[in-house]
């Protein structure tokens, strides 16, 4: 197993080193899972599973179970370790799972939420660059003191930057 093989296992290794322990405790002291701990067992077993079969789901799909676990949905032990932060119960464990998972995942994380910013920035330029041409195309039958009248009135700032280019142009062609 290479390093990063190894460090990305580290924040499930971590619950599942807390769900065995917890099973181990079941068969001995005749203790009874909740729904909760069945459904947050069942969990890490299919992002364990995930793992080694498909690494790119299972970051999505561990991802929401530790979320899940951290507000007290779903659990992974029989002891848990909550503190409440204006009346939020938050688990220890899977705070601290979902650090780890933060800190590995940190990059992909970043490219989750700004790629879609570099989306939207793209759209917008070309958006901006559609509306430019527009009014390049219905300003360019004007002559050069309809552009003057123009620009010296309230225009969207494409269009004047249309018209600066089709009187920049002009002058070039004059010259």
């Amino acid at each position: 197993m290479n390093k990063i093989y190894t460090k990305e296992f580290l924040p499930i290794g971590i619950l599942l080193v807390f769900a065995i322990g917890s099973s181990i405790y079941i068969l001995l002291n005749n203790y009874i899972f909740g729904l909760q701990q069945y459904i947050g067992l069942t969990m890490l077993l299919i992002s364990t599973i995930l793992y080694f079969i498909k690494p790119n789901i299972y970051r999505y799909f561990f991802g929401i179970t530790l979320i899940l676990g951290l507000f007290n949905l779903i659990t992974f032990s029989v002891v848990n370790f909550t503190i409440k932060i204006l009346f939020i119960p938050i688990q220890i464990i899977p705070l601290l799972a979902l650090l780890v998972y933060t800190k590995i995942y940190r990059t992909k994380i970043s490219n989750l939420f700004f790629k879609q910013r570099e989306i939207d920035k793209l759209e917008e330029e070309a958006y901006y660059q559609k509306k430019l041409d527009f009014f390049k195309e219905k300003f360019s039958s004007l002559n050069d003191q309809e552009i003057e009248q123009k620009l010296n009135q309230d225009l969207v700032p494409e269009a004047k930057k249309a018209l600066n280019e089709i009187k920049a142009k002009r002058i070039d062609l004059n010259n």
